[in-house]
């Protein structure tokens, strides 16, 4: 029995909550937490197939990991579940239905209105803080309250504070607006003044009728 039937079983023998555990803890196997308990789910596949077997105590390990997960994430996970955990073929939750993304703005695909996200900025940060005590802050939806990604946009962005223009395009007076388009006017007339002073002189005041407006 090869490794990919070796998860076909694990599949159909485990819940949700027993593929939560064990993706969320592969991705986080250097977790020393959790590293004495699994070891990592990579570690497993390269395991031998007669050492990877489908246990009842394996399978209760795996469920009291599970429950050792705060509740909010418990509860978020198994409405939200993340896309490694769940087969391709697989339906989606009723409530990844509703709302693909709860930290994100929805627009209603009839009114066209935006709707709020489900969980607020400050429980946004509330469940980043509990997934990264416990290693699966990668399993969470993009959201701006996440870590890596506020470090990214700062990292792209640098010190950009609103209202000191670094980075802005500042409005001005109009005067101020206009000001280098009519300094490169008046460039080019100063540069073009010998050639137009041969020009008066040819032709003469009175039949001149280049005049400025």
């Amino acid at each position: 029995m090869g490794p990919q039937k070796s998860l076909d079983i694990l599949d159909r023998q485990a819940s949700r909550t027993f593929n939560l555990v064990i993706v969320s803890f592969s991705c986080a196997s250097s977790h020393t937490k959790y590293r004495p308990i699994l070891g990592g789910f990579d570690y497993l596949l390269a395991l031998s197939p007669e050492i990877f077997n489908v246990t009842m105590t394996s399978t209760s390990q795996f469920v009291q990991l599970a429950k050792s997960l705060p509740q909010p994430l418990q509860r978020f996970f198994a409405r939200w579940p993340p896309a490694a955990l769940v087969s391709p073929g697989s339906a989606p939750t009723s409530f990844q239905e509703m709302r693909p993304n709860p930290f994100e703005f929805y627009k209603h695909p009839v009114t066209g209105r935006l709707q709020d996200p489900v969980y607020s900025a400050r429980r946004q940060a509330q469940l980043f803080q509990l997934a990264r005590d416990h290693g699966v802050a990668e399993l969470l939806p993009p959201s701006a309250k996440n870590p890596t990604q506020r470090l990214a946009h700062r990292v792209e962005h640098g010190l950009r504070v609103k209202g000191t223009g670094v980075g802005q395009k500042v409005k001005g007076h109009i005067h101020e607006r206009h000001m280098i388009a009519k300094m490169e006017t008046r460039r080019k007339a100063m540069l073009e003044m010998p050639e137009l002073i041969k020009k008066w002189k040819m032709v003469g005041k009175r039949n001149w009728t280049k005049f400025p407006k």
